[in-house]
Order: structure tokens, then sequence, then C-alpha cells
């Protein structure tokens, strides 16, 4: 009886919908601001001779943008280790 509770529990994993009229972009700057209330904004940039052109920006939760870093963590194969002494300031809501 205890299987069918959890399988009954399982979260559904829906289909990607692609939207093919989404160009791609390249980007070779991400510029992660975090709030100390959970919300984190990320903006993606390109360098060009012209000057640093922001190409997008995603406002997100905490844990969606930890659970995007582990992906690409996972993706890579690599998992960087926190430098000593190294903090980052948490942007304070206003």
């Amino acid at each position: 009886m205890a299987e069918k509770k959890e399988n009954d529990q399982k979260e559904e994993v829906q289909e990607l919908i692609i939207n093919p009229k989404l160009p791609p972009i390249w980007i070779d700057l991400i510029d992660p601001s975090i709030r100390t209330d959970g919300i984190s904004l990320i903006r993606f940039a390109t360098t060009l001779p012209e000057g640093t052109i922001e190409q997008a920006r995603i406002i997100t939760n905490e844990d969606v943008l930890k659970e995007f870093v582990d992906n690409i963590c996972f993706a890579l194969d690599h998992y960087p280790k926190k430098p000593k002494g190294k903090t980052i300031k948490k942007l304070s809501k206003k």
C-alpha cells in the first residue's frame, strides 16, 4: 500500500514545448544578482567591439536558480569548489 502512495505522489514531468521563432543568442557574460528574499535576476550579455550588449534578463527564485546551476554542472561534469575567503554580496530588497 505504501508503494502505491509513493507512486501517486510523484510529480509528472511536462514536455518542453520548443518555440521555433525564438532565436538562439550568443552570450559570454552572465551577471547574477541575488536578493536576500530569494529572488534572482540573471542578465546575459555579449561583448562586442562596440561594447557589452545585454541580450536577455531572467527573474526567478533561488530554488529554480540552484536547480539551473546543478543542471549545468551535471551537463558539463564540472563541480567547482567555493574559493576560501570568497563571499558573495546579496542585494537587499527595497
